[in-house]
């Protein structure tokens, strides 16, 4: 791999930077959809959801969880500024599956309000990290 064009990425929350590497390429999940960043990519400044973000370094995908956020793409450099972020290796599993079935025992109480909205929130985000969680680091 040595030579290929990298994009410097850093992954950023309020309280760690959780990536900071050169990689080949790397997939957010946008309000539109995902978006792939390649190295050379066009200048863009856009809001970002909660989700996973896949992330291509020396031929080996790595798998993170994370909130909502900004990405900011320009001069072959990106900055994810994001509410939180895990590793696939940082997600406890149990704890999510209980947390998981907490907020569909709420959502099945029809609650109104806030309690909807953090009940919602709770199951997506779960859903999220189960899923992250359940991927290993690959090489393609």
């Amino acid at each position: 791999m040595e030579g290929k064009v990298k994009i410097d990425l850093k992954v950023i929350t309020p309280n760690r930077v959780v990536f900071s590497d050169k990689v080949e390429r790397f997939s957010v999940p946008s309000v539109t959809g995902e978006i792939t960043i390649l190295p050379k990519h066009i200048s863009l400044f856009t809001p970002t959801v909660e989700g996973e973000l896949r992330i291509v370094r020396e031929g080996e995908v790595q798998f993170l969880s994370v909130g909502k956020g900004i990405l900011e793409v320009g001069n072959n450099q990106a900055s994810f500024l994001i509410e939180d972020a895990f590793h696939s290796a940082e997600i406890n599993e149990q704890e999510v599956l209980a947390a998981k079935e907490n907020a569909e025992k709420i959502l099945k109480e029809k609650p109104k309000g806030e309690d909807l909205v953090s009940a919602r929130a709770v199951f997506r985000r779960s859903l999220i990290d189960l899923k992250v969680a359940r991927r290993k680091k690959r090489t393609l």
